[in-house]
Formats: C-alpha cells, structure tokens, sequence
C-alpha cells in the first residue's frame, strides 16, 4: 500500500521484480492489476460513494470558503425515484472576487474530457493577471459540451460575476460543440472571440491549405488596422477567392485584432491560457469527482500562496513579463522620430510611415497601444521626448499592485471526507 501510495503508476514489471527480491515470491500481472486497483480504491475513493457524499463536500466548501457558489443539477423523473447527478458547477470566492479586483475582463472558455470509470466532461472559465499568466475562475462537470450545458455553465458564471453588459466581460474560446448558439441565448451582446488556432484549422481542412494561405489569413488577423486588414484581405482575394469567401462568411470583431474593442486591454488571438488550464489539471482528471475537485482545489491554493510569496519580493511598479514587453517596445522606438505638435499630441515617424500619438487619451494611430494599454514603439518615443517615464503610461492592469489584489484572497484549507 505505501509503494502504491507513493506512485499508483508504478510499472508492473518493475514492481513484480521488487517483490520477487524482497519476498521471494513470484506474482502474476493480473494479481498487481488487482492489487492496484483495491490499492486505488483506498487512496482515491470510491466513485460510488463520492457521488454520495457531493452533497456534503459542497456544504463543507462553503462553509469553509465562505461565498464559495456550488451548484449541482440532478435528474430525477419523480419524486420516489433518487436523483442521479448531472452537473456540479464551483465557483470559489477567493477566485471570483480576486478575478473582479486584479484581473483584465477577459475570459477564456474551454472544456476537456474526464479519463476516470465516470466518463463526462470539465467546462472552464479561465482568465488572465496582471502577469500575464493563468488565473482559474469557476468550473463546471458536465456530462457532455452541448449547447444546454454551455448555456447553463455561462449562466452560472455571470450570475457569480455580474451581467457581461454591465462589466464588459469579453470571451474567447477554440468554438465548441453548442458554445456559439450558447451566447446567442445568455448573453448575445458580449464581445466574443474565437481561437486563431482553430479557425485556421477549420479554414485548412475546407482545402485552403500551404504557406501562402497561412499567412495571409494570419497576416489580417494580427492586424491592428481595419485598413491593414482590408489590404491583407484583398491580397487573399486575389490569391485564392475561396479561401477569401471562407474568411469572409466569420465576423472579423471574432478574429481579427482590427476590430476588438479596446475594453479589455487585450490583443490575444489564441485560447492558450484555457488550454494551460486542462494541462495544468490533468492529473486529477482521472480521479473519482470529490477527489479530482479536492486536488484542483489544494493545487489553487498552494498556487495563490506561491504567487503572493513571490510577487512581494520584488520590487518596481510593473509586472515582470510586461516590463519585457515595455523593454522591447523600447529598443524598437530608436527608429522613431517624434514631433510634438501641443496638448499631448505627437506625430511620430518610423521607417517612411506617420503615426499620431495622443498622450493624454493613451491613443496612438497603430492601435497596439488602445489595444493592449501597454505603449508602442511610437507612444514611447513621444513618451521619451516629453522626457516622461513609460512605465508610468502603462495601463493599471499590469501593475504589481493590481497583481497583488487577483491573489490576495485566501483559499482556505477543507478537512478530509473523515
């Protein structure tokens, strides 16, 4: 038992030979398959008996957690007959409310498949701090992803968080099975983006495949100008009017950064922070149901105390992986010339093209900076011409202050199911 509770995945050879030296026996591989298996029982759980006890975990969640939102939907026909579980939807207070206070109002949306004896699915809504990195929001386990249990999965998470049209929630996801048509009934006013990666994919196996077609669909997604855009566009008619046909029929405000709104102060095109998200659980997603939401809940909670720990030791007024960027902007701005024209307005010239630069509204004609609200090549020359410091023109979102607050509530320790 302690060999297995040490690594239940342990080789059958291997542990067939270790117990041929120690004990001098010989034993069968199904007898370590079995042995495995009753050693697995009592290590992970039951899955009957947690599917039992969901109702208690919930209450002890909350109790512990306080504000802690669990949901769980049964099916039961009648009222003789026990209800059988169908979905169990968490949300943890101290991810909610540090989500409101230090995180940007974009949220990732993906859904992975469970690997254990009860199959069914895990639904996500992941977002991002002030570092860039991934910030777990609220989970849902689902039977399977449809257009029901996606509606009822963004119903829950907008009653926790508060109505998209109120906080400006914007939304990205790799375009599920029922999640589109989803939107359309819980929230149809949200702005909500679609994963480059995958709308390439789908464009790739319409036929429009090679290294052309790639890039001239990811050179109109990356641009930040509806101009640009349209010019990468007609480039794309001109090559292969099928493929511009395909482009044309997908609202560009899902897929191309020239038609984001600048709330969310982001440029993402790709669903990789929903995707960290299922990698960085999947250890768990072979676990009976109590057991797998405890291991996400302990790896969270060591999580947030790790990313406090070490936020407060360093110093600064920017985040780490933004400085970077704000560096690199800064090494491009050489190539920028800058001509102030008064009240905070600059024209900036870099190889043979004009930029205008409005200081005081945070505004420069390339976009990047609405976009992003980290400066650009052209903000930051006008920025080092005013003989004002960069980092002081970038948007709060980024700030260690602001990171501090996404990870200063405390996920609280929960006692064992005994």
């Amino acid at each position: 038992m302690q060999k297995f509770r040490y690594d239940l995945n342990c080789a059958t050879a291997g542990l067939q030979k270790e117990i041929k030296d120690k004990f001098h026996v010989d034993v069968g591989r199904m007898q370590v398959y079995r042995a495995r298996k009753s050693a697995e029982k009592v290590i992970d759980g039951d899955d009957n008996e947690q599917y039992n006890r969901i109702w208690d975990y919930c209450e002890t969640l909350k109790a512990t957690n306080v504000g802690t939102t669990t949901l769980m939907l049964v099916d039961r026909p009648t009222l003789d007959v026990a209800g059988t579980f169908q979905r169990l939807y968490i949300c943890l207070q101290a991810t909610k409310e540090g989500f409101k206070a230090g995180c940007r109002p974009l949220i990732g949306l993906d859904g992975c498949f469970l690997k254990g004896n009860q199959k069914g699915q895990i639904l996500s809504a992941v977002g991002r701090d002030a570092n860039d990195n991934m910030y777990p929001i609220a989970m849902a386990i689902v039977e399977t992803e449809s257009k029901d249990s996606w509606s009822w999965f963004l119903d829950c998470l907008l009653k926790d968080l508060g109505p998209a049209e109120q906080h400006g929630w914007a939304f990205i996801s790799d375009r599920q099975k029922g999640l589109i048509q989803s939107f359309d009934v819980v929230c149809p006013m949200a702005d909500h983006r679609s994963c480059v990666r995958h709308l390439y994919a789908n464009y790739r196996d319409k036929g429009h495949k090679g290294k052309a077609l790639k890039d001239k669909l990811w050179a109109a997604t990356t641009a930040y100008t509806e101009h640009e855009f349209l010019e990468q566009m007609g480039e794309l008619k001109k090559l292969c009017p099928k493929a511009y046909e395909y482009l044309n029929n997908v609202d560009p405000s899902m897929w191309s950064r020239s038609y984001f709104t600048d709330y969310s102060k982001s440029d993402l095109l790709v669903n990789n922070l929903s995707e960290s998200f299922n990698s960085y659980i999947l250890d768990a997603r072979d676990k009976p149901i109590v057991t797998m939401i405890e291991m996400i809940r302990r790896k969270l909670m060591r999580r947030f105390q790790l990313k406090r720990e070490g936020m407060s030791k360093l110093t600064g007024k920017i985040c780490p992986k933004i400085q970077a960027k704000l560096d690199n902007e800064g090494l491009k701005s050489s190539d920028c010339a800058s001509i102030y024209a008064g009240n905070g307005l600059f024209e900036v010239e870099c190889r043979h093209q004009r930029f205008a630069v409005n200081l005081s509204k945070r505004t420069c004609g390339c976009r990047k900076w609405d976009l992003t609200g980290i400066p650009c090549q052209h903000a930051i020359s006008a920025i080092l011409f005013d003989g004002s410091v960069p980092e002081d023109y970038v948007h709060p979102y980024y700030t260690i202050e602001t990171y501090m607050k996404a990870y200063e509530p405390i996920i609280y320790p929960v006692a064992s199911m005994e």
